[in-house]
């Protein structure tokens, strides 16, 4: 899978910030079926794949800057 834009990744629903670990923004693929078999509030993510989309916090918080 090519890596998606910063832009797609912030007004794209089917990109769920999944959290941060070290120095990067962790990203996962969802569609509307993962959102509704999740259980956000113990994290219980479901996610089309295990491919996680790694980005800098550095350059994510440029482009909402």
């Amino acid at each position: 899978m090519q890596q998606p834009q910063i832009s797609d990744l912030l007004n794209n629903p089917h990109y769920y910030l999944f959290g941060f670990e070290n120095e990067d923004a962790v990203f996962v693929r969802m569609n509307r079926e993962c959102y509704a078999q999740s259980i956000f509030f113990d994290g219980r993510i479901v996610t089309l794949d295990d491919d996680a989309i790694r980005v800098p916090v550095a350059q994510l918080s440029a482009a909402i800057s």
